[in-house]
């Protein structure tokens, strides 16, 4: 709204609903209780509706490209890593690489 954006149409969804399954079992998988029954899913779509548009919009703007509610690769994203570092894979394999010598 502040850039005067038009929300736009989503061309892709970025939550399909397999991958929504995949989200609820991983979740349940460490103890977060889901729901995912008809009136919780309305909900949610309603809820995506209220601001993916104005996403897209901004993306479009930008000139970027929206990322998935929940991208199938896992990796970092850049704010963590660092020019110090060698580009990590996972998240979970951040720490320092023991062949950079870059402190040394």
């Amino acid at each position: 709204m502040v850039l005067r954006r038009a929300p736009q149409a989503i061309l892709e969804d970025r939550l399909s609903a397999e991958r929504l399954c995949e989200l609820c079992k991983e979740l349940r998988k460490r103890g977060v209780t889901v729901r995912d029954d008809d009136v919780a899913l309305a909900e949610l779509a309603r809820l995506r509706g209220l601001y993916e548009p104005f996403a897209a919009a901004l993306g479009q703007h930008f000139r970027l490209t929206v990322p998935d509610v929940w991208p199938a690769d896992e990796r970092p994203d850049n704010w963590q890593t660092s020019a110090w570092m060698r580009r990590a894979g996972p998240l979970t394999a951040l720490g320092l690489d023991p062949r950079d010598d870059h402190f040394d």
